[in-house]
């Protein structure tokens, strides 16, 4: 049970991962997909019961939440 909600949290921030550089580089999704979630370290990495499938999560998890907040951010500024 503990290894498959690490293995979803890890997805999850491999997703997050993938959606905030694709917001950056619209065009180049195929090399930001291999990169993001078909390398096999990344598998590797995302698979075990140690820090790493935390980490990668939450970098990923990380990295669209700060994508967010500066978008909100932006915003809030340009209607000033």
């Amino acid at each position: 049970m503990y290894l498959s909600l690490l293995g979803f949290f890890a997805f999850g921030g491999c997703i997050r991962l993938f959606k905030t550089f694709y917001h950056f580089y619209p065009n180049q999704y195929r090399e930001i997909a291999l990169a993001c979630l078909f390398r096999p370290c990344v598998i590797y990495w995302s698979s075990g019961l140690l820090k790493d499938p935390v980490t990668l999560g939450s970098v990923g998890y990380i990295a669209c939440a700060v994508n967010i907040f500066t978008k909100k951010v932006k915003n809030s500024f340009g209607q000033l």
